[in-house]
Order: C-alpha cells, then structure tokens, then sequence
C-alpha cells in the first residue's frame, strides 16, 4: 500500500505551536511512507501520531485546549497528565490493552480529521484520539501517549520487538 503525500499547511500556525519544523516534518513522512510501503511494524508515539495521520492525508487539532476546553493532556510545562482510555474491539489495541488502559500523556496537539487508511482504536473521554492503526498491515499502530513513561508496561514495546521477529522469519 502506497502512502499519499504529506498535505500542505492550509491554515496558519497557532500561537502554541511556535516550533515548526518542515525539514523534520518532511523527513519523518518520509520514513513512515517508506515503512507502510514495505510493511515494517511501524509504533508511532505522540508526534508520530500525529505525523502517522498527516502523512496519510488527515489534520491535526492545532491546539487541543481549545477544542476541549482543558489542559489535562498535558497539565503544566514538563508534566506529563494521566488519561483514561477506552478502546476499540477487535483491534490490535484491544489485544495489547483490553476494553481500557490508563496512559501517561503530554501534548497539545492530536488527530483532527482521520486519514481514510486509519483506524481509530482508542479515544480519551473527551473524544481524542489516543489510537489509530493503518489498515491492511500486520502491525502499524499510533498512540498519543507516552509508553516510555511506564516502564511497569512494556505491552506496546514487546509487540513490536514480536512484529519485527515475525517480518524477519518471513
């Protein structure tokens, strides 16, 4: 499956959003392409949900507070919030977590509009998306939390490290 092109910026910059990176953009869009089209487990954290949905042709909500009216996604400068997910069945997501899982998160940013090869597997109780995983592979999954923030559960890292031992026995 060939990945779309990264979409041009159609509205400006939020105030909140004050580092931009094209290059960076630009070179991450081309690794997630390059892993879809040849069906590499792919594991998208945070920003890489978020690039993971762009890269497909979806948007982001530029600046999550104002579409949900909080800041629990991330609480204060350096603090990572705790949230509250429910997940989709029959998933991938569901097979690693269950019907819910509590995450550690911390951005500003999320899914807007969902690219048309995504999936969403997990949302916050507010309706963000905290999963999405990329039809018609074995494992391309992305979370907006951060699983490197509980080294108690390693259930997102030890499916991958499985994923690739799989793709290499092929």
């Amino acid at each position: 499956m060939a990945a779309t092109s990264t979409p041009a910026r159609t509205t400006p910059p939020h105030p909140e959003t004050v580092d931009t990176r094209p290059g960076r953009d630009e070179h991450e869009a081309i690794l997630i392409r390059s892993a879809l089209d040849q069906d590499l487990p792919l594991l998208a954290i945070c920003r890489g949900l978020q690039m993971l949905n762009v890269t497909l042709g979806g948007t982001l909500q530029q600046h999550l507070p104002d579409a949900v009216a909080h800041d629990e996604h991330r609480p204060s400068p350096a603090v990572f919030g705790q949230t509250d997910v429910k997940i989709e069945p029959d998933s991938l997501t569901s097979k690693l977590f269950g019907e819910r899982t509590t995450v550690h998160c911390y951005h500003h940013q999320a899914v807007d509009v969902v690219a048309p090869d995504l999936r969403v597997t997990a949302r916050a109780a507010d309706g963000t998306v905290e999963a999405a995983e990329v039809a018609g592979h074995d494992f391309a999954l992305g979370v907006q939390w951060h699983p490197e923030e509980n080294p108690d559960d390693l259930r997102l890292f030890t499916a991958l490290v499985a994923a690739a031992r799989r793709r290499t026995t092929r």
